[in-house]
């Protein structure tokens, strides 16, 4: 690689458009809240005893479109 810089710069691009398309920071959150959607809350979970602590997945989805 230290011999080719073009072969280099092409790698370095492709990995970083790979890792963009992978990882970008909307694409983890939509996955995150997906995953948060398919938990369900209880009255047993601490953070479930007050009301205004529930998950609900319309505010999630509010949030997450704007």
């Amino acid at each position: 690689m230290a011999r080719d810089p073009q072969l280099t710069s092409r790698m370095g691009e492709n990995a970083r458009r790979a890792c963009e398309d992978f990882y970008d920071k909307s694409i983890a959150i939509q996955g995150w809240a997906s995953m948060l959607r398919g938990l369900s809350v209880t009255k047993e979970m601490p953070s479930a005893v007050e009301e205004d602590q529930t998950f609900r997945p319309e505010i999630a989805d509010t949030v997450l479109t704007e």
